[in-house]
């Protein structure tokens, strides 16, 4: 039967409920003789059998709680699991089975710096900086470790404080023992198992426990922890004394030109000169090792010298003892987790790089050490530089659609002296990383490069080109690829915002636009009614779960039918492009709405907007039973996001003349809204979340970064941070970019200026929030102050903060500085003044100063 026959023929058939239906057993889909009730019923769980299931005992069942054997005990696949709240990372599944299922929206973004995760209403319910999580990788773990013993290992030596805290742990065999990275939302971590694990034995074979630092995972790895150190190498100078002019002309040749080398180290020779009766020549920068032999060595038999005089060193340490001091030098300031000398012989300078633990230890080292004399060479001065370096982690697609721009960046970068690298393909991915010792030139190397692995939004006429169909790997999914290789890009989707990203050369953008929206164009075109959206396992569960019930109700009219029989399971829809569209978005974000309840007997239109109170126009129903005009819904998500005036626990509805109060899911947010404001309302409800928490969170005072990091009130408790937007390096108490200097020192630089502003809003009659900091002025009115920043009732005489206007009030009246009753500055209420005393008098005052307060007040 096709699928128009099904949709008609859906209606005819009989009424009686299917009892296989009922218990989730049913087989035969819209074939079925009996009726599906799916809109009002929620599938049933069929009773299992005591049978129980083999394959559930292996771990494979996949028919879930519709399984009609018994899933008792625990399955194989779940044993030796780590405690609750540690994440195994488990076996890959099948990229082709990835590939074609629609990821449901988290409600997690990325924004200001931060992972966000939102709740109803679009109210924020978590943030997660890259600086309050840290990672290592540790080696030397007995062979058969698993999470649980990683995770008691760490405890029982102390560099956990909570088990709860560990948000992941990898183990992977490696050899005769086993290698964990583990994941710790602490900052502190590091440090403790650098300090606490290396050195201890392992029943590993041969091996010892070493705790490296690596990079949180996830996310766009900023590091900021290793020194560049050099040092001159030891040399010596040597005269070789020859009896013939054109053997020491013949020498003299070899050493420039370099074919002559003394351990094998080129050095430097100057041209013959007359020392009565012979010639003599002249080498410098000779290994400071290097003895006479070495010389006989590196000149041929036919030339040899009659005689050679060697000079001091400049210093007797061996390289590998210079090294061992130059790194002690180092460890002084933290740990050092790894610690490289380049052993190239032709520089005259000795390089070593080393990796701290904690970027603060690398500033301090950099701070102490640049310039400090050598303990080996009383003349030699240690060079140590901070290295800045930025990493990125791309699909191979994208770089090899960006090969060309990258190179051509590249060069641009390398005049600024930073180095881009692309390291070799690895599953799939590519990382990417530029690294600098100037931390600003870095910095806007990583952000150019960002904007290049962000892409460019595919837009015709002020609009981004997008089609619902794009939301599957459909037939309009797969024509793209037909426009990538016309044009030479690669076609990213974006499905949190609605948007195609395009990768390429620049300017290819615009064309490809062209060439999506007439793709579009043509599909709507030869729009037929009748639309298929076939359904992946986990779509088909949600679907039998309530799924299927919010797409017949919100399209109505019987234009959803479920299609049991096909395989994969699909869902025809038979209406305009839009109803499709709209099943889509339903499919996409898994969303099952109730049914929704009748209105109250209060409204008197079932049609009215509940904002305008008018016919509601391009009308929209949630959930609730209540309807909105369009315009009017997205202008009340706007308004209750960006609003910091008062406390915030999600966007609700107001129906019911505002008594509703239904705080609206936020899946029923993201299908009620454009793609484009629903994203607007997220980073909006995130804005006013920073504004009214100014004591966990702020914004690096970098003009125009955006990021955002964690403050701390007490300076003892303060680090310094290297803000990942900006690369500068901020004070986490004061707030101020001072690298190499405290708190009190950077007060004491810069309290001239401070100062001088102080005095001038004095002058002004400008205060500061206490909270946020935020500058206030007052022109008029009462003693009553809301600041515009945070949110906080103050009192203007004092600048005590309240949570309420009431307290605030209650304060002026009653224990008001400098005395009670003053809520109009220089204005006593007639009930707050002392008792007894001239009454008449009294209040002939209290008249005045009612007369003067009233005039002020209009002001």
């Amino acid at each position: 039967m096709d699928d128009s026959r099904l949709l008609a023929a859906r209606t005819a058939w009989p009424s009686a409920p299917c009892r296989y239906f009922a218990a989730g057993r049913c087989f035969r889909g819209n074939r079925c003789r009996f009726a599906h009730p799916l809109a009002g019923q929620e599938p049933q769980t069929p009773s299992p059998s005591p049978i129980p299931c083999r394959f559930f005992a292996k771990g494979r069942c996949n028919k879930g709680d519709a399984c009609r054997y018994a899933h008792d005990g625990v399955p194989a696949s779940q044993q030796n699991l780590p405690a609750s709240g540690i994440h195994v990372e488990e076996e890959r599944p099948d990229e082709a089975v990835l590939a074609d299922l629609d990821p449901c929206d988290t409600g997690r973004r990325n924004l200001r710096g931060a992972q966000v995760s939102f709740g109803d209403g679009a109210a924020v319910a978590k943030v997660s900086l890259l600086s309050d999580s840290s990672a290592v990788r540790l080696t030397g773990l007995p062979e058969g470790s698993t999470p649980s013993s990683v995770v008691a290992l760490l405890s029982g030596m102390r560099a956990v404080a909570f088990p709860a805290d560990v948000s992941s742990v990898h183990v992977t065999q490696d050899g005769p023992g086993c290698t964990a990275d583990v994941v710790v939302k602490d900052p502190g971590f590091v440090r403790r198992a650098s300090a606490k694990l290396p050195g201890r034995t392992s029943p590993a074979p041969a091996s010892h426990l070493e705790a490296v630092p690596i990079p949180v995972p996830g996310q766009r790895a900023l590091v900021d922890r290793k020194v560049v150190c050099s040092w001159d190498r030891s040399t010596r100078k040597a005269w070789l004394t020859f009896p013939r002019k054109a053997d020491a002309r013949k020498v003299y040749e070899g050493f420039k030109t370099g074919a002559y080398r003394v351990q094998s180290c080129r050095v430097k020779a100057a041209a013959p000169r007359r020392e009565y009766p012979a010639f003599a020549v002249v080498l410098t920068d000779l290994p400071g090792a290097a003895d006479m032999e070495d010389l006989y060595d590196a000149v041929p038999t036919s030339c040899t010298p009659s005689r050679i005089e060697l000079g001091w060193a400049t210093y007797d340490a061996a390289q590998n003892v210079a090294a061992c001091a130059v790194e002690s030098m180092l460890r002084q300031f933290g740990p050092v987790d790894r610690w490289e000398v380049s052993a190239n012989p032709q520089r005259r300078r000795i390089k070593a790089e080393a990796r701290f633990a904690d970027e603060s230890h690398a500033r301090r080292a950099v701070s102490a050490l640049n310039g400090a004399p050598l303990p080996f060479n009383k003349g030699g001065k240690l060079t140590a530089q901070l290295v800045t370096s930025a990493e990125f982690k791309t699909a191979t697609r994208i770089h090899g659609a960006l090969r060309l721009r990258l190179a051509a960046q590249a060069k641009v970068w390398e005049g600024e002296s930073v180095h881009f690298t692309a390291y070799p393909l690895r599953q799939g991915y590519r990382v990417l990383k530029v690294e600098g010792e100037d931390s600003q030139a870095v910095a806007r190397a990583k952000a150019a490069l960002e904007r290049l692995l962000d892409g460019e939004v595919a837009r015709k006429d002020g609009r981004d080109v997008w089609s619902a169909s794009l939301l599957r790997n459909g037939d309009l999914y797969k024509a793209l690829s037909s426009i990538e290789r016309a044009h030479g890009v690669t076609i990213e989707r974006d499905r949190q915002k609605s948007q195609l990203r395009v990768f390429g050369p620049e300017g290819r953008a615009s064309q490809v636009a062209e060439a999506v929206d007439a793709l579009i164009a043509r599909e709507t075109a030869n729009d037929s009614g009748h639309h298929v959206i076939e359904l992946s396992p986990g779509e088909f569960e949600w679907a039998r779960g309530g799924g299927f019930a919010a797409v017949a109700w919100r399209l109505g009219d019987d234009k959803a039918v479920f299609d049991m029989t096909a395989t994969p399971k699909r869902i025809l829809i038979a209406g305009s492009r839009a109803d499709y569209a709209t099943a889509v978005g339903i499919v996409a974000n898994r969303q099952t709405g109730p049914v929704p309840a009748a209105p109250s007997d209060s409204r008197t239109e079932d049609n009215d907007c509940a904002v305008c109170w008018t016919e509601a126009e391009d009308a929209i129903r949630t959930s609730c039973g209540h309807v909105y005009c369009a315009a009017c819904f997205a202008d009340l998500c706007g308004k209750a996001t960006s609003s910091t005036t008062a406390a915030f626990s999600g966007i609700s509805c107001l129906g019911d003349q505002g008594e509703c109060r239904e705080v609206f899911p936020l899946a029923e947010l993201k299908t009620l809204l454009p793609p484009a404001t629903f994203e607007g309302v997220l980073e909006a409800s995130f804005d006013r979340h920073i504004a009214t928490n100014p004591a966990a969170l702020r914004y690096c005072p970098t003009p125009d970064c955006g990021h955002i990091y964690r403050p701390h009130r007490e300076w003892a408790s303060a680090r310094e941070m290297l803000c990942p937007g900006c690369l500068v390096t901020l004070c986490t108490a004061c707030h101020a970019a001072h690298p190499n200097h405290s708190c009190a020192d950077y007060q004491d630089v810069s309290s001239g200026r401070r100062e001088a502003v102080e005095r001038l809003k004095a002058e002004l009659g400008i205060k500061d929030c206490p909270g946020c900091r935020t500058a206030i002025e007052k022109t008029f009115g009462c003693n009553h102050m809301t600041c515009s920043g945070c949110g906080a009732h103050l009192c203007w005489l004092c600048l005590a903060s309240f949570a309420s206007a009431e307290a605030c009030y209650r304060h002026l009246v009653q224990d008001g500085e400098p005395e009670p009753g003053q809520i109009f500055e220089g204005l006593e209420f007639p009930w707050a003044g002392p008792a007894g005393g001239d009454e008449a008098d009294d209040g002939a005052d209290d008249e005045e100063e009612a007369g003067e307060g009233e005039v002020l007040f209009r002001v």
